[in-house]
């Protein structure tokens, strides 16, 4: 790949990012509250309270959904290398749908510091992963058997949550749309409690990024060149974790973010994982922030985050099939 490029895409993603956050923070129920709105707010102008209010759940809105695309985005393409796996994605594995899983069993318990509740998600989200794990090697291993033990236990810890939800009553009706994926009740204090979770989770896979792209020469020369790859695997599967933890949190389960954005950000910049990982952040941001405006604008109601971010996985599934052996897959 020429060395200018990945420099170029990585500009255009940006770019990307930034047009899908303006019209985000321009689309609303609220007449009269667009762009210049936002703009206003953001230079200290003062505004009407009504108007001000509007703008900043407009911000935290969007601002989440950047946080939580590029979360995603970036955890599917660290498991996708230390896994060894093209299809790894925090929602085929099973993570986001165990991790809420465990949001809804914390939440029946009566359960509400964000701290506790994103360990507990955490701890949801690597155990659904473990079972996966044991399941597939119960069936001889193998990349298609993880995947697909992985969608097995994602429905069958999905499937509880609803059955949970339902047995709740009259409060399922906006937890249900939440276990579909949604931003509809972001607020800057939802935002203010869990972004930190996502934060970090971002933070060591930039720490680790230059040590996971020396498996692109296989884990023997990694070895070689002093990367404990057993220790980094634990903690590419854990920074990933925490970050989808943490998005469920906010967003619930969203799915194929983490396929989409991290196989877009491949074909533009390349699998060294250096460039790939700031990519895979901008590319899964902006097709989160553009999917959440579109939920918007295509009312009454909202249509769930999945249901729209599939459309995005579905062509990305269809590149990884026809490019694993290009692409050094085996």
């Amino acid at each position: 790949m020429h060395r200018g490029r990945p420099a170029l895409f990585l500009a255009l993603l940006t770019a990307a990012l930034l047009a899908a956050c303006a019209a985000s923070v321009s689309i609303g129920s609220y007449p009269g509250v667009g762009l210049d709105e936002v703009l206003d707010y953001l230079a200290g102008r003062g505004l009407p309270a009504g108007v001000r209010a509007v703008v900043e759940l407009r911000l935290s809105r969007t601002v989440a959904a950047a946080l939580v695309g590029a979360a995603l985005s970036a955890g599917g393409a660290g498991l996708q290398f230390v896994l060894r796996n093209p299809l790894a994605d925090p929602y085929i594995l099973g993570i986001s749908s165990g991790a809420a899983l465990a949001l809804i069993l914390a939440s029946s318990l009566g359960l509400a510091s964000p701290a506790a509740v994103q360990l507990v998600a955490f701890l949801g989200g690597l155990a659904a992963l473990g079972v996966a794990f044991a399941l597939a090697a119960a069936a001889g291993g193998g990349r298609l058997s993880l995947i697909i033990a992985g969608v097995v236990v994602g429905y069958a810890a999905w499937s509880l949550g609803v059955i949970l939800l339902y047995r709740m009553g009259p409060e399922a009706g906006r937890a249900l749309s939440w276990l579909y994926g949604t931003l509809a009740y972001t607020t800057p204090s939802v935002l203010r409690d869990y972004s930190p979770g996502i934060l970090a989770g971002l933070g060591v896979l930039a720490l680790r990024a230059g040590r996971v792209s020396k498996l692109l020469l296989g884990e023997e020369v990694a070895e070689s060149m002093g990367v404990n790859v057993a220790r980094l695997r634990l903690e590419v599967v854990a920074a990933a974790g925490l970050a989808t933890a943490s998005s469920v949190a906010i967003a619930g389960p969203v799915g194929f973010i983490g396929l989409a954005g991290a196989w877009l950000a491949r074909a533009l910049v390349g699998s060294v994982f250096t460039r790939l990982l700031p990519a895979s952040a901008m590319a899964g941001a902006a097709v989160l922030v553009a999917a959440d405006a579109a939920a918007r604008l295509l009312g009454p109601g909202e249509p769930p985050l999945t249901a729209l971010t599939t459309l995005a996985g579905i062509p990305a599934t269809v590149y990884v099939l026809t490019h694993l052996r290009g692409e050094g897959w085996g």
